[in-house]
């Protein structure tokens, strides 16, 4: 995968105290892992083809943080996050799940996180985004599939009717499946 930061493709490894500057690919590329945990870390300047030149390459301009299929049961955790193209990305209903997304401080993304349910893809459930701000980040995006469950896989319990945007921040709040509150 070139320009990747690190790429985490193993169930049970910890990722602590790292610092990735100038990819451009992914900051960390996530995929087919279980029970994971990123913690204390810094990603700053990646994606910089797509967000500098607007070249898609092939699945490696998703996020700071990006899963590939099959993410499951991680913690990611204090991370700094300045200038991606998201900060969390392709967080998808088809096989993540049981992730927590908590104390991430992002800033300067194009998107803040992307959630997305495609077509005729499972539930994701327990997925949260905790204690989080986002500055000057595009839209806190939750995409479903039109012929999908369009709010049953992902429900905040309690998130406020704005966006993240350029004049101010968006403290993330958390997300459990099946807890009322639209």
């Amino acid at each position: 995968s070139p320009g990747e930061g690190i790429l985490l493709f193993e169930d049970n490894v910890i990722v602590d105290g790292f610092n990735i500057q100038n990819c451009d690919g992914n900051g960390i590329h996530t995929g087919s892992n279980s029970n994971y945990q990123i913690l204390n870390g810094v990603i700053k300047q990646v994606n910089n083809l797509i967000r500098r030149d607007a070249i898609e390459t092939m699945g490696h301009e998703g996020g700071a943080i990006a899963h590939s299929v099959d993410v499951h049961g991680g913690m990611v955790s204090n991370i700094q996050i300045d200038s991606a193209y998201a900060a969390i990305a392709d967080v998808n209903g088809g096989d993540d799940s049981l992730n927590v997304y908590d104390r991430i401080d992002a800033k300067n993304c194009n998107k803040a996180i992307e959630f997305s349910q495609g077509f005729s893809q499972g539930n994701a459930s327990y997925l949260k985004v905790t204690n989080s701000r986002f500055y000057n980040c595009g839209a806190f995006e939750i995409k479903s599939n039109p012929t999908g469950p369009a709010d049953s896989w992902l429900r905040p319990s309690a998130i406020p009717r704005r966006r993240a945007s350029s004049t101010g921040g968006c403290v993330a709040p958390a997300f459990a499946r099946g807890q009322a509150g639209w």
